[in-house]
C-alpha cells in the first residue's frame, strides 16, 4: 500500500493519515506500507509510525509538472495494490492526470476534509477544478464530514456516491473516568489548540480574551504556525500577550498533555473545519467544548453535548457560552457526560476498521496483489453453494444477459455441457444491470437453465432487488469464458504490452499447442481479475487462471480456463474444451 501526504505534522489531516496506516497495520499486519511526502517542509511525527518506508519526494523541490510526472511514474512502476492520497496537491494532480492509467493496476483512493477559502474569498479544495473523468478513475474519496460531500455534490457536481464518510478514531487514552466536578475555587481554564494559521482564526481568541477581562477565567493557546498564511499573526500575538493569554508550543505527546495540565474547556474559533480530532479528544477527555457551527462540528456538538456557536464570528456568543459554564457548572457536567458517551460509542478504532474492511479494494489482499473493486450479488442458495466444498465451474459470458438468440444459444450449449457432468456444478456470471428486476432474474435462470447466477458490478452501483451482497470466497474451480457479445471484439487483445519473456513464452505455446493456437483473450476490465498463468498438461499447453474471483490464490491453480469463441468457418458455437477433451489431449 502506498500513502501520499504533504507531510506528517500537527494537523488533524496528519492524524487521520496515521489512523489510516494504523488501521491497515491492525487488519493486515503482513502488509508492506510506503509513505511519500510531497512538500519540502519537514515532518515531525514520523517517529510515531512503525514498519513504514518513507520517501521524502518534497525534499527535491521539483517544479510541479516534473513532480507530477515523477510521482506518476513511481506509482506506475511499483503498481501498489492500493494508493491513498491525503491532502497532497501533487498527489491529487497525479490522480487527475494519470488516474485512468494507474487504475489499471492499483485501487486509487483520496481523502480531504475541508472546503477552504482563499484570501479573495474563493472556495477551494483539493477536489476543485478536476477533470471530468477524475471520479471515474478513483475508487472512493474518504472524508470525515457530510458537509464536504454536500458542497461537492450540490456546488461542484461531483457524484455523491463517490464519497465515503467515516468517523475518526479517538485514542482510548482519552477515555478517563467520568468527570464529576468542575473546580469552582480556581478560574475556569480555557484551552485553544490548533495551527496559528488563517483558517483557525487565532485573532478571535484575542477578541474573546479581551472581552472577558476581570472574569474568573484564564486562557491558554497551544500551537505553532504551520502554513504561515496569516498576515495578522504578529499583531495577534501582541494582543494575546496583552490580554494575559498563556502561550504554549504545539503539544508533542497528544492531547493528554493538555488535559494533564488541568484544562476545563476547549475553545475553537475556526472559519472552516471538517470534524476536528482535537474536538473529539476533548469531548472524550471530560472537557466542555465551545465551537462554531462550521464543517461537520454540529454532528458532534449539540445543545446536549456542548456549546455550539451559530455564527463563527459572533464574539459575544463565545463570551456568553463561557459565562454559562462559569455560572452553571452542574449543567456543563451533564453535557460533558453526554459528549463522552457519544465519542466512546461512535469514534473507535473498531468502527474505522469495519469501514475500511467494507471498502472494496482498500485493504491489501492477503497474499498480495490488487484487491478487486467490484460488488457481487446472488441469492442465498448460490451463496451457500459458493462457500461449500462442491466442485464448481465458473462460466463467464460476453452476452450480458441480453435477449440475443445467438449468444443465449451459445451460453446454453456450454451450460448444458456442464449440467450433464455429474462432477461439476456451473455458476454463471453476469453484470448486475442484467438483473433489472426479480422477474428478469427469474427469466435469466429459465433461459440459461442455470439456477446459480452471480451478478457483479463496479463498487458504486446499487444492489439489485431480491439479491444479497456476498464477500466472494476463494474457490479452486475452472473458469469457462464464453465468447459472444462484447467479447467478440476482444479476441487477441491485451490490456498492456507484455514483456519480452511473456511474448517468447506465448509464441512457444502457440507453436506447440493446437488448443491454445490463436486463442488469446482479454476479459472486460481485466485489471480487476487475477493474471493468467501458463502451464503444460500432457502434450498440450493450456491457459490457466486462478479461479478465486475474490482473491487469487498464491499458488498456481490446478484447473483449466476454457475459452469458447465462435467457429471462424461456420459462425456456430464451438467449445474448444470439448474438442480437446474428446481427442484426449487435455
Amino acid at each position: 500500500m502506498l500513502v501520499i501526504a504533504p507531510w506528517l505534522r500537527t494537523g488533524g489531516a496528519d492524524l487521520l493519515t496515521m489512523q489510516y496506516i494504523a488501521a491497515v497495520r491492525r487488519t493486515r499486519p503482513e502488509s508492506v506500507i510506503g509513505l511519500v511526502t510531497t512538500e519540502p517542509e519537514p515532518s515531525t511525527r514520523l517517529d510515531e509510525l512503525e514498519g513504514v518506508t518513507v520517501f521524502h519526494l518534497g525534499e527535491f523541490a521539483l517544479l510541479p509538472q516534473f513532480g507530477v510526472r515523477i510521482l506518476g511514474t513511481l506509482i506506475a512502476q511499483l503498481r501498489p495494490p492500493t494508493v491513498h492520497v491525503v491532502n497532497s496537491t501533487l498527489g491529487f494532480d497525479v490522480l487527475d492526470r494519470y488516474g485512468r492509467a494507474l487504475a489499471q493496476h492499483s485501487n486509487l483512493f483520496a481523502s480531504t476534509f475541508v472546503i477552504d477559502r482563499l484570501p479573495d474569498g474563493t472556495a477551494w479544495s483539493f477536489l476543485h477544478h478536476r477533470g471530468r473523468d477524475f471520479y471515474d478513475s478513483i475508487s472512493a474519496v474518504l472524508t470525515d464530514n457530510e458537509r464536504l460531500v454536500d458542497h461537492m455534490a450540490t456546488a461542484e457536481g461531483a457524484p455523491a456516491n463517490a464519497f465515503v464518510v467515516h468517523h475518526a478514531v479517538v485514542d482510548e487514552r482519552f477515555h478517563p473516568s467520568e468527570r464529576t466536578t468542575i473546580d469552582q475555587d480556581h478560574p475556569l481554564r480555557v484551552v485553544w489548540a490548533g495551527r496559528f494559521d488563517r483558517q483557525k482564526r487565532l485573532d478571535r481568541l484575542a477578541d474573546i480574551a479581551e472581552s472577558m477581562q476581570g472574569r474568573p477565567v484564564e486562557f491558554h493557546a497551544y500551537g505553532d504556525a504551520v502554513i504561515g498564511d496569516d498576515p495578522t499573526l504578529h499583531d495577534t500575538m501582541r494582543r494575546l500577550d496583552a490580554a494575559g493569554v498563556v502561550r504554549h508550543p504545539a503539544y508533542s505527546d497528544g492531547f493528554g498533555e493538555v488535559v494533564g495540565n488541568g484544562a476545563d474547556v476547549l475553545l475553537l474559533t475556526s472559519d472552516r473545519e471538517g470534524l476536528p480530532n482535537v474536538l473529539l479528544e476533548a469531548m472524550s477527555s471530560g472537557l466542555s467544548v465551545v465551537a462554531p457551527d462550521v464543517g461537520d462540528i454540529a454532528r458532534a456538538v449539540t445543545s446536549d453535548t456542548g456549546y455550539l456557536i451559530a455564527d463563527a464570528g459572533d464574539i459575544n456568543a463565545y463570551v456568553d457560552a463561557l459565562d454559562e459554564i462559569i455560572t452553571g457548572r452542574s449543567g456543563a457536567l451533564r453535557r460533558i457526560s453526554a459528549a463522552r458517551e457519544l465519542v466512546v460509542r461512535e469514534y473507535s478504532a473498531d468502527q474505522l476498521d469495519r469501514t475500511l474492511e467494507s471498502l472494496r479494494g482498500y485493504l491489501p489482499r492477503p497474499g498480495g496483489g490488487p484487491s478487486i473493486g467490484y460488488r457481487w450479488f446472488t441469492d442465498e442458495a448460490t451463496a451457500d453453494l459458493l462457500t461449500s466444498k462442491a466442485a464448481l465451474t465458473l462460466v463467464y459470458t460476453g452476452s450480458n444477459g441480453h435477449s440475443n438468440f445467438g449468444d443465449i444459444l451459445q451460453n446454453k450449449n456450454v451450460l448444458h455441457y456442464w449440467n450433464q457432468r455429474r462432477d461439476r456444478i456451473p455458476v454463471l456470471f453476469l453484470p448486475s444491470f442484467a438483473a433489472a428486476s426479480p422477474e428478469r432474474i427469474a427469466s435469466l435462470r429459465r433461459w440459461f437453465n442455470c439456477p446459480h447466477i452471480v451478478f457483479f458490478a463496479p463498487g458504486r452501483e446499487e444492489r439489485p432487488d431480491g439479491l444479497t451482497e456476498i464477500v466472494p470466497p476463494s474457490v479452486n474451480a475452472p473458469v469457462h469464458v464464453v465468447g459472444g457479445g462484447y467479447l467478440n471484439a476482444m479476441w487477441g487483445k491485451r490490456t498492456s504490452r507484455p514483456s519480452t519473456r511473456s511474448r517468447q513464452r506465448a509464441a512457444h505455446l502457440r507453436s506447440s499447442s493446437p488448443v491454445c493456437r490463436s486463442m488469446s483473450v482479454r476479459l472486460p476490465d481485466s485489471r480487476r481479475w487475477p493474471r493468467a498463468t501458463r502451464s503444460r498438461s500432457s502434450d498440450c499447453a493450456t491457459a490457466h487462471r486462478s479461479c478465486s474471483f475474490a482473491s487469487a490464490s498464491t499458488s498456481p491453480p490446478s484447473t483449466r480456463s476454457m475459452i469458447s469463441p465462435r467457429c471462424s468457418r461456420t459462425g456456430r458455437p464451438r467449445p474448444r474444451c470439448l474438442e480437446a477433451e474428446r481427442s484426449g489431449r487435455a
